[in-house]
């Protein structure tokens, strides 16, 4: 390594710095499962540090486990209510805010202490979400209860499970110390009481977004104490949510009244941009959807009486821009096209399918803007069963294989006439319908130039074609690091181990009488490991160690193109099929295949791989990287790839994410291709009144998620319901009683007098317009002139008349005599006042 090496005075050769050998130690302690280091050579006292370094490799592996601020701030809340004695807390945070990995910190807290854990969801289809957030956030020992499957060990100390499965295994329910509940709000009393006495004993922890149930009945009957974790006032200004504008009368409105018609408000105030329209009934939804149609704005109706088939097909419109609104009556849930379950997308965690994919996960992706390749975060997951009626698209070819719902984005180029048949500049947004559909060419990205190249690893050329030697034909042999070779390079390889300045030894081998017939003498070179001292001090391989991994180091993924390509056409030379410096690399490793594929894309470059089945029943991958960013498709030409609709196999499940550039890197079958994902909605138009204000939240809440492009929300309150629920970002109280959620204070927001735009209040002028507010007026003292008396001189003033007798319902202590009230005692007892009982000496006494 350039920095760290030295010439010896004695050989002439460079040697290692010693820094980087006990470097390496630490380093090697990992390495050894994955490349099957000789016991030999790791000395029990190397044990300990071995297993630190290899904590310390899983941790860094891990993404986003790093807590926020406010994350810390919960969890320590939460900490602090268990030690005051509280058995169920109830967790609330914003969408968006990260639950699932406050969860996964407290979980691995728990497991510290041996304890079990039971995580807990309300529906099956969360499942594969709930564990892939965990496995992300570190928690990977996991079992899985699905329906009637029961995956992963019965010791493992977190099993996930939803609460529907548990409920009938009343005689397998698993062992846990501590009960987590996500979306705690949709549990209901009578199902959860089958689950309560099993755990009572068990600590519990719930979480949720908006702590109030549809019926309005109370969440204390499961949880005991409150801890509010954020706002969503905080994650805006983070930039976990985009800001929402905010329209609406100046005052609550009638149940039948609204301040503008949809149509109006939309053309006024919605800017263009896609929209939901949230209706009372099937009947007004579709007439929503005729006056925005016969307004020029393109309108779709979804609802629950349709079938699902048509309501997928007036989502995928939506999504594509054909139609700009839907018009709906319960809270959007669909909408998703989606990829089928054998696709993989490209993360920052490498290659991850199905159920491996979380809010939050870095995923690659083309920035249609400046045509490169970015990391951004995931906004949103889903996973589904295909709906009826649905349909799939599948394009397949020798170097593409894709297979999608066929609502799904595509973001294509074409052959533009006035630049010479060159591809066009613009992007080309359509459906997988559409590309079936197509009858004119189109490319499909494949690739894209890095928006930051790597900056390279601090190797030479020749240490990098060592590393590769050890990767195709290397391997350890009692503690020495050796190169097998037949063909013609072994002089290169002897030529190589030279410049390097290390010592080895070379021996034939002969081929063996039962090996293959044309078999050849294999030259063996031997290399120390290089940590004698003195008269037995040899220049040997550990100075490599970190780099020596038969899975491809970590560390490689630093490589620079110019690396990578060196690197690349050494692994050629060792297992490949080269053709100048292009060619097929043979892998007996997947680990291998996904590393070569993920280094090659963020490098501009592609690759594809297959499967090949060896006569001793072995998998082995062919793999070919190639300069080439984009393929293109000629519907007209029969060899060309080309769009096909296909029914979906029977209970099929597709799955989807979305991030801030409408795109990710897929891999189906080997084969890369880079498509869309769905846009977001980012005007809510509320034409009708919530019950409560969860599902306000919940309404407002479907467009406040970032979105490619996306500067802010707008929300359209035609009922003045934001007069009793508050803006969406502003602050509220909580409560287990059954409210739930606390109405608000009419002063606490304002509202413009000019654009009509609701906002808390503070401001001097209005942030959506700029129309300076008037100031409240506030009505001036005036006197009565009756006068003031000295109260001492008046007389006493009668007992007060209690109001009300009735029989306790609750046991309380007596106002009169401080004695305890039980349920059934006769009490008397005034609004604002404490009661008494009805027979009460004290009282009598007093008065």
């Amino acid at each position: 390594m350039r920095s760290v090496c030295r010439v010896s005075s004695r050989s002439g050769v460079r040697e290692i710095d010693p820094r980087i050998r006990r470097a390496a130690r630490s380093v090697y302690a990992w390495q050894h499962e994955h490349t099957a280091f000789p016991r030999s050579s790791r000395p029990r006292r190397c044990q300990a540090r071995e297993n630190r370094a290899r904590a310390s490799f899983q941790q860094r592996r891990a993404v986003g486990v790093k807590l926020r601020e406010y994350q810390e701030r919960a969890i320590s809340a939460l900490r602090a209510e268990y030690a005051r004695g509280k058995r169920a807390p109830c967790l609330v945070l914003p969408t968006g805010a990260g639950k699932t990995v406050i969860a996964a910190e407290i979980i691995r807290a728990a497991m510290a202490r041996k304890n079990r854990v039971l995580f807990l969801v309300h529906r099956h289809e969360l499942l594969g979400q709930s564990v892939a957030k965990l496995e992300q956030a570190g928690v990977t020992d996991l079992r899985i209860i699905r329906a009637g499957n029961d995956q992963g060990s019965p010791t493992a100390p977190v099993t996930v499970a939803s609460i529907p499965t548990l409920t009938r295994w009343t005689s397998r329910q698993p062992a846990a110390e501590l009960v987590i509940v996500d979306e705690a709000h949709h549990v209901v009393a009578k199902t959860w009481r089958k689950l309560a006495n099993h755990y009572a004993a068990s600590l519990i922890l719930g979480l949720t977004a908006t702590p109030q149930r549809a019926d309005g009945k109370p969440l204390g009957d499961i949880f005991d104490s409150l801890v509010v974790g954020a706002t969503v006032r905080e994650l805006t200004d983070l930039g976990h949510l985009v800001p929402c504008r905010v329209f609406a009368p100046p005052l609550v409105l009638e149940t039948a009244q609204l301040a503008l018609s949809p149509v109006e408000a939309y053309i006024k105030h919605g800017e263009g941009q896609r929209a939901v329209i949230f209706c009372v009934t099937v009947e007004h939804a579709q007439r929503v959807a005729d006056e925005m149609n016969a307004a020029g704005v393109p309108t779709g109706v979804v609802n629950g009486e349709m079938a699902k088939g048509d309501r997928r097909d007036v989502l995928a419109r939506l999504n594509t821009g054909e139609i700009r609104a839907v018009s709906s009556i319960g809270v959007l849930t669909e909408g998703w096209d989606c990829l089928d379950s054998e696709t993989e997308i490209l993360t920052s965690r490498g290659w991850k399918g199905r159920g491996r994919v979380a809010v939050g996960d870095i995923v690659y992706s083309i920035n249609k803007q400046t045509g490169q390749m970015e990391m951004v975060p995931v906004d949103r997951y889903v996973e589904r069963p295909v709906n009826d009626g649905e349909r799939m698209i599948s394009i397949r070819s020798q170097h593409v294989n894709v297979r999608t719902t066929e609502g799904h984005e595509f973001h294509i180029k074409y052959r533009d006439p006035s630049t010479g048949g060159a591809l066009s500049r613009n992007w080309l947004t359509v459906t997988g319908a559409k590309l079936v559909e197509r009858r004119s060419s189109y490319a499909l990205p494949l690739s894209a130039p890095p928006a930051s190249p790597p900056i390279g690893v601090d190797l030479t050329d020749d240490e990098l074609r060592l590393i590769a030697w050890f990767i195709t034909d290397g391997g350890f042999e009692g503690g020495s690091f050796c190169i097998s070779q037949s063909k013609h390079y072994r002089d290169e390889i002897r030529t190589l181990l030279t410049r390097l300045g290390l010592d080895f030894s070379e021996r034939i081998r002969k081929p063996s009488n039962s090996g293959y017939k044309n078999g050849k003498p294999v030259h063996v070179f031997r290399i120390p490991k290089g940590t004698g001292r003195g008269n037995n001090k040899r220049n040997g391989w550990i100075g490599y160690a970190a780099y020596l991994d038969k899975n491809v180091s970590p560390l490689l993924h630093g490589m620079s193109v110019v690396q990578f390509d060196v690197f690349w056409s050494e692994l050629l030379k060792g297992d490949g099929e080269s053709v100048g410096k292009r060619g097929w690399l043979w892998c007996d490793r997947i680990s291998q295949v996904n590393a070569y594929m993920e280094m090659a894309l963020v490098r501009g470059l592609t690759a594809t791989y297959s499967e090949r089945v060896t006569k001793n029943k072995k998998t082995v991958y062919r793999i070919s990287v190639r300069p080439a960013q984009w393929i293109v498709s000629d519907p007209a030409d029969r060899r060309s790839a080309r769009a096909t609709l296909e029914t979906p196999s029977p209970s099929e499940v597709v799955w989807c994410v979305t991030n801030r550039n409408s795109t990710i890197v897929t891999r189906r079958g080997g084969k890369v291709a880079i498509i869309g994902n769905c846009p977001a909605v980012a005007v809510c138009i509320m034409a009708r009144k919530p019950q409560h204000a969860g599902l306000y939240l919940q309404m407002a809440g479907r467009v406040l998620r970032p979105a490619p492009g996306k500067t802010h929300a707008t929300l359209i309150d035609l009922c003045g319901s934001v007069h009793d629920h508050g803006t969406p970002d502003m602050d509220r109280t909580y409560t287990l009683d059954g409210r739930g959620i606390s109405k608000v204070d009419r002063d606490l927001i304002r509202q413009c007098p000019t654009c009509g735009g609701v906002f808390k209040a503070g401001p001097t002028a209005c942030p959506l317009c700029g129309f300076t507010m008037p100031r409240r007026e506030i009505d001036l003292p005036t006197s009565l002139g009756i006068g003031v008396v000295d109260l001492s001189t008046l007389p006493r003033l009668a007992p007060r008349a209690w109001t009300l007798s009735i029989q306790a319902k609750y046991p309380g202590t007596c106002r009169g005599c401080r004695g305890r009230i039980a349920v059934g005692d006769s009490i008397y007892w005034i609004k604002g006042e404490g009661a008494r009982h009805a027979d009460c000496e004290a009282a009598r006494a007093s008065a």
